[in-house]
């Protein structure tokens, strides 16, 4: 006798059913048992009526009991996880979508997916200097109370999730692959750590290759998992819209990072801004607009303090000279000969006090020759 999440489990390995024709046939059935039990009549009729592909057919009248039992033995023996919305530790949000994965494959603390405040963090796979530091500063000043959601993928992804691990708080990555593939290669040690002390998982089964179109499908399980979209650095046709998109037809809220006009990797948070997402510059406005009442906490006094110490211990500890320097510096990396005429000083004297103030955490050389101010 097949269960209900082993009905679930044969119905995502349908590959060439998208998850919408899969919401369908749910909202159409009493359950995935029922349609794992329709007769070849019916799902004959399903195919005429053009719900279900031919070749959707074909699996489904060929992949039945014996195949799922051993299909399912496969997947426990290779040591992989798997949930479905037939279990009760599968997020409520994400069955709250019409096209809910009907598995999702993890490795990690499952528990992390029961937290209540959830945000997703997208942005540009190549984000510049600017983008990298807002990404810290606001995921780092909310992972503590928010968990974070991301795609694994190169930039703002990959920032997002290490500023959560750092600052302490909690990271789920979503892949656009099967659970046992770490795509990009090169975020291996970032997805090795998560599958140890965070949260990974994917709605494809394992060995899913990273084809182009999982992708999108990915994103709508990012904003599906979250209260609202942070979007930190987009073109204005940009992949990272897609998730926003995504968010909006699923009802949650867009924050957005705004940036200079003349960039291009502003364009789209920009765009976002003027459409009606909510402008994003402080972790203070993330926390009030996700935690809502629970934010009072963060407005007494003795919290505002700690975080002013906090500050003041990298700014008491510095002198006349590297405060010059500092005046002048900014988020935007300045050029060393600029630097230099802005504040009067030697060569030797700006190398040298560029380079104490990158030691106390305060600089950062961005590229050879070129330094910015870190936000604090």
């Amino acid at each position: 006798m097949i269960t209900e999440r082993q009905a679930y489990l044969w119905l995502n390995h349908i590959k060439d059913m998208d998850p919408k024709t899969k919401g369908i046939l749910l909202h159409r059935f009493n359950s995935a048992s029922e349609i794992f039990s329709l007769e070849e009549g019916a799902l004959f009729n399903l195919c005429s009526e053009g719900i279900i592909k031919q070749s959707s057919l074909e699996t489904m009248l060929l992949h039945k009991e014996e195949w799922l039992l051993k299909y399912e033995e496969d997947i426990i023996k290779k040591g992989e996880n798997y949930i479905t919305p037939a279990d009760k530790c599968y997020p409520e949000r994400l069955k709250q979508i019409f096209d809910s994965p009907t598995a999702l494959f993890y490795r990690g603390n499952l528990s992390i997916l029961n937290e209540k405040n959830v945000i997703g963090v997208v942005g540009s796979r190549n984000p510049t200097f600017y983008g990298k530091e807002m990404t810290r500063l606001l995921v780092g000043g909310v992972a503590k109370d928010i968990v974070i959601v991301s795609g694994l993928a190169y930039g703002i992804d990959a920032a997002a999730h290490k500023a959560a691990i750092e600052a302490g708080g909690k990271t789920i990555g979503v892949l656009g692959c099967g659970i046992n593939i770490c795509y990009p290669k090169d975020n291996y040690i970032l997805y090795d750590e998560m599958c140890k002390t965070q949260l990974v998982l994917t709605e494809f089964p394992p060995d899913t290759k990273p084809l182009g179109f999982n992708f999108p499908l990915r994103n709508r399980i990012i904003s599906g998992l979250s209260k609202g979209i942070l979007v930190i650095e987009a073109r204005e046709r940009s992949g990272t819209l897609i998730t926003a998109d995504a968010a909006l037809d699923q009802g949650r809220d867009i924050y957005a990072v705004p940036g200079r006009t003349t960039d291009a990797l502003s364009k789209g948070t920009n765009k976002l801004i003027r459409n009606g997402a909510l402008l994003v510059t402080s972790p203070e406005e993330l926390l009030e607009d996700v935690l809502g009442d629970e934010y009072l906490e963060y407005k007494s006094p003795k919290v505002k303090s700690k975080k002013e110490n906090i500050k003041s211990e990298h700014y008491n500890n510095i002198n006349p000279q590297e405060e010059t320097i500092l005046s002048v510096l900014s988020i935007d990396p300045q050029y060393i000969d600029d630097i230099i005429i802005k504040t009067h000083v030697s060569v030797s004297d700006a190398i040298s006090i560029l380079l104490s103030l990158k030691n106390k955490g305060l600089v950062e050389e961005v590229l050879q020759g070129y330094y910015a101010k870190k936000i604090i």
